[in-house]
């Protein structure tokens, strides 16, 4: 990746242990043998995009034969786990416009939550939102593809609006970027 170090907010990282917690309990997330230590990570600090690689292989051993599904709902699941308790945020999701939450996404993914992993795009055709992503790390996977489609349809669940969200092109499967639309039925 042109020599730029991969990073993520230490936030990603909690939501997704949080995740693991639920589905497997506190004592299966403790037995695991990780590269660094749970307890140093912050919320707010930048930690190498690779420990989120290290969780990847672990779910991706976890739901070995039902790997889209499970990384669907592992998206989904964060996106809960980053909102819940977190009253003030909730209510501003639920008052902006769909527009404005999924442009603050890519925002966030570009430079935010992730640094030197993500090129993103937003564009409004009609009632629908066109998001390009482009995952720029070495070490690209699938994946990541399908926590992203988990995590906007968490996004859409905790906004309360209707709508919907589908992953139309895949550079696993061809595509020249990976592109998902969220047709908004309101």
């Amino acid at each position: 990746m042109s020599g730029k170090e991969c990073k993520v907010k230490g936030s990603i990282i909690h939501g997704v242990i949080y995740y693991m917690e639920r589905k497997w309990g506190k004592g299966y997330v403790e037995s695991l043998r990780l590269s660094f230590n749970l307890k140093d990570i912050k919320d707010g600090k930048m930690y190498p995009y690779d420990y989120v690689r290290e969780l990847h292989k672990i779910l991706l051993d976890k739901y070995r034969g039902n790997e889209e599904k499970g990384f669907i709902m592992t998206g989904r699941s964060v996106v809960e786990a980053t909102l819940e308790g977190k009253f003030f945020v909730n209510y501003i999701v639920r008052k902006r416009s769909l527009e404005k939450t999924f442009k603050d996404l890519v925002k966030a993914w570009e430079s935010e939550s992730f640094e030197n992993v993500f090129s993103g795009n937003l564009v409004k055709e009609g009632n629908k939102l066109i998001i390009t992503v482009d995952q720029i790390c070495d070490d690209k996977g699938e994946e990541v593809c399908w926590l992203n489609l988990g995590g906007m349809e968490g996004v859409i669940k905790a906004s309360g609006k209707n709508a919907t969200v589908k992953h139309t092109e895949c550079v696993f499967h061809g595509g020249e970027h990976c592109v998902y639309e969220i047709e908004m039925k309101d």
